[in-house]
């Protein structure tokens, strides 16, 4: 093979000499088991082709020659198995490790969503019919003021620092304080007056729309959409469903002037937390803060506001006003109401993004509505009929979501 390929040498130069490339370079097959510089490609193909005419190999020699290649294959640095079955160069295990981490953000994602629904809809149900002898301000304040501290003391115990969002990104703070403000105050303001399943339908059915505002008018998805025609449904349903509870018995009595300030706190409350939902994800993809991050600077105003209005309680209240029992149910529904949902949504808002948060909690109202049921129950199969049709009004806006997102992946 030496002589050979030397006597091709000597030929390729006075190839080259004559001014002719030549074409046994042609000769070179794929299954050829020859490893030349790019340089010696036209002389190992000239030796290929004059060793090929010595004669043909056997299907012996060439098995003998695939086990080879495949050994050599299996000894070379970059290249590893992978499961077991199949040979992967490292750099394409490299490449896999970005998609497990999605999938795995993707997991702990619709993992929040799960506990955030059922903490919240446990919650308002506890709320409507355990706390009424307790203003919204006063409760709103010491509920908050356990989870505010909560989140504070697990940020410094971790080593963050609540301070440095506040300075980096001070007008979107209080931005997100203000619509926290209007989001958890008139929620619990609006679960006083009506029934927990109404309260949570009108809630959940008024983020996706007021995501969907926002979206559309930073031009990010256009108008005509499967998104608009989810949340046109929504909304179709949510009119239906106020209609349906105006006119017929609940399954509380509540006074036509106390249920008119219910619906109209929900509404501003869910459109309030839509607008949260959008920014606290626009705020994290800027400047890529943590979870407790968001939640250290959340509540300010909120606490501010409620420890104002509610100060007139607070000032003549008196033991038995709020008795250790009272103060214990509190914590608890602190943990239930607002720490376990507040951090569950906002590493959500994280993982999945807004859009997808905003209209991914359907089961709130359905599994409200079920605890009533069990409690009270509805007079008329009409209200809970709507309220059923405006968490698969959700889901739809969901699954139309996600078909029109994967319809713009470029098939590689």
């Amino acid at each position: 093979m030496a002589a050979l390929l030397a006597q091709c040498t000597g030929q390729t130069g006075q190839t080259g000499q004559t001014g002719q490339t030549g074409q046994s370079h042609d000769a070179c097959g794929p299954g050829d088991p020859v490893s030349v510089p790019r340089g010696c490609r036209l002389a190992s193909g000239c030796a290929l082709s004059q060793a090929r005419a010595i004669g043909p190999r056997t299907a012996h020699q060439r098995a003998m020659t695939s086990q080879r290649r495949l050994h050599n294959l299996m000894r070379r640095p970059g290249l590893q198995p992978s499961g077991g079955h199949c040979l992967r160069p490292s750099h394409h295990q490299e490449s896999c490790k970005p998609r497990e981490a999605t999938m795995k953000a993707l997991r702990t994602g619709y993992l929040s969503i799960a506990v955030y629904c059922v903490s919240t809809a446990l919650s308002a149900v506890w709320v409507t019919f355990s706390f009424s002898q307790i203003s919204g301000a006063a409760l709103t304040f010491i509920t908050l003021l356990t989870a505010f501290v909560i989140f504070f003391g697990a940020h410094l115990l971790s080593g963050g620092r609540p301070s440095r969002l506040l300075r980096t990104h001070l007008a979107d703070v209080v931005i997100l304080n203000v619509l926290t403000v209007a989001a958890w105050f008139f929620m619990f303001l609006a679960l006083q007056r009506i029934e927990a399943s109404v309260e949570s339908a009108i809630y959940q059915g008024c983020v996706p729309v007021a995501v969907l505002v926002c979206v559309v008018y930073t031009r990010q998805v256009p108008f005509q959409s499967l998104r608009t025609l989810g949340c046109v449904l929504i909304s179709l349903c949510l009119f239906g469903l106020v209609a349906a509870r105006i006119t017929t018995a609940g399954a509380i009595v509540i006074a036509p002037a106390r249920l008119y300030a219910g619906i109209a706190l929900a509404t501003v409350a869910g459109l309030a937390g839509g607008l949260y939902v959008y920014w606290s994800g626009k705020v994290v993809r800027q400047s890529q803060c943590a979870t407790l991050d968001i939640l250290s600077n959340r509540f300010y105003l909120l606490l501010v506001v409620t420890g104002a209005t509610g100060y007139a309680q607070f000032s003549g209240a008196t033991a038995e006003s709020f008795a250790p029992a009272l103060i214990g149910k509190l914590v608890l529904l602190s943990m239930v109401s607002v720490v376990i949902p507040a951090f569950t949504l906002q590493h959500a808002i994280g993982s999945l993004g807004a859009s997808r948060v905003s209209i991914i909690t359907p089961f709130v109202p359905a599994l409200a509505l079920v605890v009533e049921q069990r409690l009270a129950g509805w007079p008329s199969p009409v209200v809970p009929a709507l309220i059923v049709a405006t968490c698969v009004a959700i889901v739809l806006s969901n699954v139309w979501l996600t078909v029109q997102a994967s319809a713009k992946i470029p098939v590689r």
